[in-house]
């Protein structure tokens, strides 16, 4: 019998069960560090040890797969990445294979925020933590702008929580998608869909891309907030609807 999860709230609930005590942001925190020593440091540890254990467990543990990837082939600079969240090392881990060139980034809430003692190390690994007073925003507003013009990719989880291996879409709220608003970069949806293995009870990963989908230069920034996560909501729940066929827990 699979393993079964009871939920309540389907925006709040979260079943990752990964911290104890949440712990303030602290107030000195950089988004962006200037320091050569901290960049090199980040370039090795991303590119020559993170990004290729990344690429060999989601191949061994998931037997992942990108599906319409090409569909990302003809964008030119930096892209949002809004995608399901139902992993955990996966939804760390995915993200950072799709592309090659580009460096991703990922926006991460509280919890991970609370790793106060590794912060430095999950910085220089990509975490973009949301910002806990106005000070802090507008900083990580400013780190996700940067990243984009810079060419790079930043992944936002619009559902917030972690259900593992949910099969379906919750219906996240529409917050995330001020990002794409702000800085007008486009929104590519990456959906992972969970099928049955031949020999093992775990599923296999099958990402779907969708996109891109660019803001509405003649909306405002509200209605283009808005029209995106129905677009990116929409395209996901239909990827998951059709292709995310074994349900691995109730």
């Amino acid at each position: 019998m699979n393993r079964v999860f009871y939920y309540e709230d389907e925006l709040n609930d979260d079943f990752a069960n990964t911290i104890g005590k949440i712990k303030p942001l602290p107030k000195g925190y950089k988004y962006i560090s200037k320091n050569i020593f901290f960049k090199l440091f980040a370039f090795f540890i991303y590119r020559i040890i993170v990004r290729p254990i990344a690429w060999v467990y989601v191949k061994v543990k998931f037997f992942q797969r990108f599906k319409n990837k090409k569909a990302i082939k003809g964008i030119k600079g930096g892209f949002l990445i809004y995608a399901n969240h139902t992993m955990l090392a996966g939804d760390a881990f995915i993200p950072n294979i799709l592309t090659v060139g580009r460096r991703n980034y990922i926006i991460t809430g509280a919890e991970t925020a609370s790793l106060t003692c590794i912060l430095p190390l999950l910085n220089a690994l990509g975490m973009i933590p949301l910002g806990q007073n106005k000070g802090q925003s507008i900083q990580q507003v400013k780190c996700i702008k940067d990243r984009i013009e810079a060419g790079h990719t930043v992944t936002v989880y619009p559902e917030a929580h972690i259900w593992p291996y949910y099969t379906g879409i919750r219906p996240f709220r529409e917050e995330s998608f001020r990002y794409a608003a702000m800085t007008g970069a486009p929104v590519v949806c990456m959906t992972n869909c969970f099928q049955k293995k031949r020999l093992d009870k775990k599923p296999k990963v099958v990402t779907y891309i969708d996109g891109p989908f660019y803001p509405d230069k003649a909306l405002s920034r509200a209605e283009n907030t808005t029209r995106l996560r129905n677009i990116a909501y929409e395209a996901m729940k239909a990827r998951a609807a059709e292709n995310s066929t074994y349900a691995y827990y109730e």
